[in-house]
């Protein structure tokens, strides 16, 4: 009588099937995955914006105050060791810091007075752009593309 050996190894069938598994769970996880990484995104700005907007009331108390009289570029400067710039219309739209923005555009170096009483809206823009109501600090909108951000400008 002959002994059959077992053999070590898995078979091709086996592998295949292996591969297959792999394949049907990649394609059901990436696309959840890649969800979960853009709300992490998101959440993560809009951190970053409610920080920046208390910045911005902080200056508004100081200013009502009198205990400060620097410009809101002088005095976020101050507090970040980050400069703003782009001041016609928008501060700081460099794709990193926040932007201010307010109606007119007739004076580029808004004082002040202007700077509390004319902003209407904070757009941070971190990894997506989220929209800030400056007299409420509610964010409006955020996870947005460069098409809602050209949206809210106009």
């Amino acid at each position: 009588m002959k002994v059959l050996k077992k053999s070590k190894g898995f078979t091709l069938v086996e592998l295949l099937v292996v591969i297959a598994i792999i394949g049907i769970l990649a394609a059901v996880l990436i696309p959840s995955i890649t969800g979960y990484i853009k709300d992490a995104k998101v959440s993560n700005d809009e951190q970053e914006a409610r920080t920046i907007y208390n910045i911005y009331r902080n200056y508004v108390m100081e200013v009502e105050h009198g205990q400060t009289s620097k410009n809101f570029l002088a005095y976020y400067e101050d507090i970040t060791g980050k400069e703003l710039e782009n001041f016609w219309g928008c501060v700081g739209d460099n794709g990193e810091d926040l932007t201010l923005y307010w109606p007119r555009t007739d004076n580029p170096f808004p004082t002040n007075t202007q700077v509390i009483n004319e902003t209407t809206y904070f757009i941070f823009v971190g990894n997506y752009a989220t929209l800030i109501d400056a007299a409420t600090g509610e964010i409006v909108e955020s996870g947005a593309d460069e098409a809602a951000r050209a949206r809210w400008l106009n």
